[in-house]
């Protein structure tokens, strides 16, 4: 999943409700935001009155998948970060009723976990919108590819001659110590990943590499006792 630069959104003031105040959907989601991200003293900005189209023009061509939902490639509309491109996760969280409620809480719960994280190894969220059926997560989009690609491309420069084993020793040992500092981070958010797989790492292709954790669709929230 290809989830860098933050957006001028996220400075706005989070949490604007407009004419969809009154939606159902709408007070659940205040009211989980209020409780979960907003106390955690978060700038993750969540909008009600205004769906994520018209911040970003979304391409129609997948560029991933998570656990919770699919990923397009988005760029920003606004004219300080025009051209700015973005990654936007929707995940389809139905109406408020019985049989959407899991899918709403696990979708909640990656918002929560995601806007805990400020860490440059650790994809950054920028904004999330809310419908009454969708939620869309707006991320910096990584220019990299997963683990395994990047692994098969190592034994292809070392084929080649166009790295030696101490090049790609001391850059597989930098990769390794940048993971394992993310996964501190994320531990010491007081949140547990759950789901550390070659799918979920993904390396920068631009020089010195960089390891980025993407996918927070099985994270969760501990308590320390």
């Amino acid at each position: 999943m290809g989830i860098c630069a933050s957006s001028s959104l996220s400075s706005q003031k989070p949490f604007l409700l407009g004419k969809s105040g009154g939606d159902e959907s709408a007070r659940d989601g205040k009211t989980w935001y209020s409780k979960h991200v907003q106390r955690e003293g978060s700038e993750v900005a969540m909008y009600f009155d205004k769906v994520v189209s018209e911040d970003y023009h979304i391409s129609k061509k997948k560029i991933g998948s998570g656990m919770q939902g699919s990923v397009y490639e988005g760029i920003a509309r606004e004219k300080d970060s025009l051209g700015e491109k973005v990654a936007i996760k929707e995940t389809h969280i139905g109406a408020m009723n019985k049989n959407s409620g899991e899918r709403r809480k696990e979708a909640y719960a990656e918002l929560e976990t995601l806007s805990r994280m400020r860490h440059p190894n650790i994809v950054q969220l920028i904004a999330a919108y809310q419908t009454s059926s969708e939620l869309q997560l707006v991320m910096e989009k990584i220019d990299g590819k997963g683990l395994i690609s990047y692994l098969v491309e190592c034994d292809e420069k070392l084929a080649s001659g166009a790295q030696t084993e101490k090049e790609q020793r001391e850059e597989k040992f930098s990769l390794m110590r940048q993971l394992c500092d993310a996964v501190a981070h994320v531990h010491a958010r007081n949140v547990c990943f759950r789901d550390l797989q070659p799918e979920n790492v993904m390396i920068t292709n631009q020089e010195p590499r960089q390891v980025k954790l993407i996918d927070f669709g099985r994270a969760v929230v501990l308590k320390r006792k």
